[in-house]
């Protein structure tokens, strides 16, 4: 027999027999089970980060939720909002409040916090208009999570003043002593057909113009200040008129 092949023979069985070592190349001859995923990347910290590690252990996703309230706010209205943020991985299935984790809040709002150690942390929500504000909440080494809060538009309060300028529709002259009506307050125009309605709440206002010799007008108006509303009315005789023809 070759004694070269004799020789590498005999080394690889030595090498064998060293105790510790085995054909798969681990101490013992196997990857011990993990004892707890303190680990990199919950990786048991008796293994490095290779591809046996990520095979043969199943690594947890950390991922965080936050929950607001109240969940609505008035835009221009400042209001506090406390926000709690959990903690949990896929792997354990439990979620439970994360201390020191960041609230940022963007949209038509701006703000941040900090958690305490009961999870929460309260923000006062100032919202520049009507829209949506999303609370994102962060921490080190969690995923992080969203919510929205939704800003309303603001109420509007105040008054303002509505004059009607009534005229013929055929000869453009004013219509004086017209009839005009509305929210149940009735007023009579002018000689320049000008009537005058003041405090008139800031919004939608339905109204009727109507004089003896011409025929009646309803409209609505949105009032948001300070108008002039124009008011054409049609004569009775005109009307007549085009019947006969």
């Amino acid at each position: 027999m070759n004694k070269k092949y004799i020789l590498g023979l005999v080394l690889i069985v030595g090498l064998l027999a060293l105790p510790g070592v085995s054909a798969q190349g681990h101490p013992g001859g196997t990857m011990p089970a993990p004892t707890s995923n303190t680990g990199v990347n919950g990786c048991n910290t008796c293994h490095a980060i290779t591809t046996f590690c990520k095979t043969c252990h199943a690594f947890p996703t950390f991922t965080t939720e936050v929950v607001a309230n109240p969940t609505t706010v008035t835009a221009g209205t400042p209001t506090p909002v406390t926000f709690t943020v959990y903690g949990s991985n896929n792997i354990v299935g439990r979620k439970a409040v994360l201390s020191g984790s960041t609230v940022t809040l963007t949209g038509v709002a701006s703000g941040i916090g900090t958690t305490s150690s009961d999870g929460t942390t309260a923000i006062s929500v100032n919202a520049s208009s009507q829209g949506a504000i999303t609370a994102t909440a962060t921490a080190t080494g969690f995923n992080s999570g969203t919510t929205t809060v939704t800003a309303n538009a603001a109420q509007t309060t105040g008054s303002a003043s509505v004059t009607f300028v009534v005229t013929d529709k055929v000869t453009g002259k004013p219509v004086h002593d017209a009839k005009v009506s509305m929210d149940g307050v009735n007023k009579e125009t002018n000689d320049n057909g000008i009537a005058i309605f003041t405090k008139v709440s800031l919004k939608t206002h339905y109204y009727k113009v109507y004089e003896e010799h011409h025929a009646k007008f309803k409209g609505s108006i949105k009032v948001t200040g300070n108008m002039q509303v124009p008011v054409k009315l049609v004569p009775l005789v005109h009307k007549e008129e085009r019947r006969g023809h």
